[in-house]
């Protein structure tokens, strides 16, 4: 049993590395293969083995999905500046950076998760049913609240919102589709980056791997405190996600710099993952 589960362990490690590193591989994508064949697997093999796989595969993916979004997502030199800060960083010869900031959070928020785990799960049990009625107005006020903040834009966003609303009662009302959201989302974040990956004509400057870390202790412990605060927080709220939860997180801690926010990203990544499997367990639903 001790042999199968390093052994589970390590070939989960290196699952997770390879769907770290190629865009459009989802977590999700492989745990279903797994439960596919998991009858199989049952049979020569027992579930806490096919857990420490599935832990160990989602838990590093945290850690490694930043590398293609920053690398491969580059944009053009002119445009460095609009976009996400870890292209800001790529386009000065930082990307190297950028990666070890997002790590540094995710292993943060990995040595706080597993120090509040219990008491995350003691409180999980007890706060749930209390916010359980009003989950939809935490949303809706959530969503008014990013709205709001996006200045200049209000409107476009409100259209893009509603949007995205009728995109996805259309898609669940379709009877005959037994499973929605894994094409739409393999069309929408999967497919789409691929392609405007492979019709960008950027080129990446090169990269200068002895530039030192910028990012202070204070700014680190703002990242990961945040990012383990809103993760506690998006356990309770489906469709809250990773992108919801920076931009509040953003306006709680205030300016933390490219760095700081690339920490802040990287944290919640892995937060989120860690309180799913809380969640999973205080509650049987994750």
């Amino acid at each position: 049993m001790f042999v199968e589960t390093i052994i589970a362990l390590i070939i989960g490690v290196l699952s997770g590395v390879i769907t770290g590193l190629i865009p459009g591989i989802h977590v999700n994508l492989i745990s279903l293969i797994v439960l596919s064949v998991s009858p199989l697997l049952l049979a020569i093999t027992s579930p806490v083995v096919v857990g420490v796989y599935i832990i160990s595969l989602a838990l590093t993916h945290t850690f490694l999905d930043s590398l293609p979004s920053i690398y491969l997502g580059a944009p053009d030199e002119a445009q460095a500046l609009n976009v996400l800060p870890g292209h800001r960083l790529l386009h000065r010869g930082e990307g190297h950076n950028a990666i070890v900031y997002t790590v540094i959070g995710s292993f943060g928020c990995l040595l706080l998760g597993i120090a509040l785990f219990p008491l995350f799960i003691l409180s999980m049990a007890k706060v749930y049913p209390l916010v359980k009625g009003a989950i939809g107005y935490i949303l809706a006020l959530i969503m008014i609240f990013m709205i709001g903040k996006d200045k200049g834009k209000r409107l476009k966003s409100l259209v893009l919102f509603l949007i995205a609303g009728c995109l996805g009662l259309l898609i669940f009302s379709i009877p005959t589709l037994n499973q929605p959201l894994f094409p739409l989302l393999s069309g929408l974040f999967g497919f789409s980056i691929l392609l405007l990956s492979l019709l960008q004509k950027s080129k990446i400057p090169k990269q200068d791997l002895s530039k030192p870390l910028t990012i202070s202790k204070k700014n680190v412990a703002k990242s990961v405190t945040a990012a383990s605060g809103v993760g506690f927080i998006a356990a309770f709220l489906p469709g809250f996600g990773s992108s919801q939860a920076a931009i509040v997180a953003t306006n709680i801690v205030g300016d933390i710099g490219d760095e700081g926010f690339l920490s802040l990203v990287g944290g919640i990544n892995t937060a989120n993952f860690l309180i799913s499997i809380g969640t999973a367990y205080a509650l049987q639903k994750a």
